[in-house]
């Protein structure tokens, strides 16, 4: 049996975001890139705080804005010296997305 989309993207999920409001992040170890490493949501919430990142909300509308569909995971990680945001999304078509954007600008990096 080959495994549609959906089962691929279950099985690649970390982590569900469903936390939105007041810069709550849901966050995951970084298990694609041996060289990153996951904040976690208190380093994520200080950073926010102090200005050095922008809000999680603030990528997932943009993501959504390219490829609508549902939310699988958000992460943050430290990759190569900056901390980047990983977005995935199984949008409307059944396609799985997964999003890198430059946290401290909000430049779309690249898209997978």
């Amino acid at each position: 049996m080959t495994p549609t989309v959906a089962m691929r993207a279950r099985r690649r999920v970390r982590l569900v975001v469903l936390a939105l409001g007041v810069g709550a992040v849901g966050l995951a170890p970084a298990l694609a890139d041996p060289e990153a490493t996951a904040a976690g949501h208190e380093e994520a919430y200080g950073l926010r705080r102090a200005g050095k990142i922008l809000p999680l909300e603030h990528f997932i509308r943009h993501a959504q804005t390219l490829y609508p569909g549902q939310i699988l995971e958000a992460e943050l990680e430290h990759k190569a010296g900056r901390l980047i945001y990983e977005i995935a999304i199984a949008d409307r078509d059944g396609h799985y997305q997964e999003l890198y954007y430059d946290a401290a600008n909000g430049r779309l990096l690249r898209v997978e």
